[in-house]
């Protein structure tokens, strides 16, 4: 026997399935992505901000189309940093050791770079610590990482820094900036100008060259600014 479908039946079955498939892309839309994977290089100002680089970077309003951080961070270290743990090596490759292994084995997007506090309060020698000669120190840095990533390096908040480490400091920006001109692939996130007037972004304000709380989130706000541009 012929069934007859009224008019009213076509259109209750084409609503559902309109419905359904409005489910579907909504929970589609819903499920995390990756934006990029995202190496951080850095001191223990680096290890500080772990925390919240985790919670801003991989969750809460990124937790859609999320990013992936991979920390790469050692306490105490500048650029050139001794190969030996208890730093007694005449010889500060540390960085050279430490990422040229990792790079074949990781497909990062992006680097963001958090070094120099360290190398500020002594004037040093060209291949040691210290900030003498710190574009060439910067050259080498940035010659340790895959020409073809961006490189995000956070410069460092003189103006909230202790005082004995200012001419270091200032020598150091100074230094990052003019590296932007040979290195294509690098640019330095402008942590100073958002620190200035914040002493409260410093754990101990005049003695400490730690993030505090409040500093940690800052500094990791305007990362993730520079990251969202790139990454829409």
């Amino acid at each position: 026997m012929k069934r007859t479908i009224w008019p009213g039946a076509i259109l209750a079955i084409a609503a559902t399935m309109i419905g359904f498939t409005g489910v579907v892309q909504a929970s589609s839309g819903d499920n995390a992505g990756t934006r990029g994977i995202i190496a951080f290089v850095g001191d223990s100002n680096m290890e500080l901000v772990d925390g919240q680089i985790g919670a801003q970077l991989a969750n809460h309003t990124h937790f859609s189309n999320s990013y992936v951080p991979i920390l790469l961070h050692h306490s105490g270290s500048g650029i050139r940093t001794s190969d030996c743990v208890d730093n007694t090596c005449r010889t500060y490759n540390y960085w050279n050791l430490k990422l040229t292994p990792l790079w074949p084995k990781l497909d990062v997007d992006a680097i963001v770079v958090n070094l120099g506090i360290n190398d500020a309060g002594v004037q040093g020698g060209p291949v040691g610590p210290g900030y003498w000669l710190y574009g060439q120190k910067i050259d080498w840095m940035m010659s340790q990482f895959p020409a073809a990533v961006p490189v995000y390096w956070t410069n460092l908040p003189c103006s909230i820094e202790p005082e004995a480490l200012v001419t270091g400091c200032q020598t150091i920006d100074f230094a990052l900036s003019e590296a932007t001109s040979r290195w294509p692939n690098l640019t330095v996130l402008p942590w100073s100008m958002t620190a200035k007037g914040h002493p409260e972004y410093m754990l101990s304000p005049g003695t400490d060259v730690h993030y505090s709380a409040a500093g940690v989130l800052a500094w990791t706000n305007v990362v993730l600014a520079a990251l969202d541009s790139r990454f829409p």
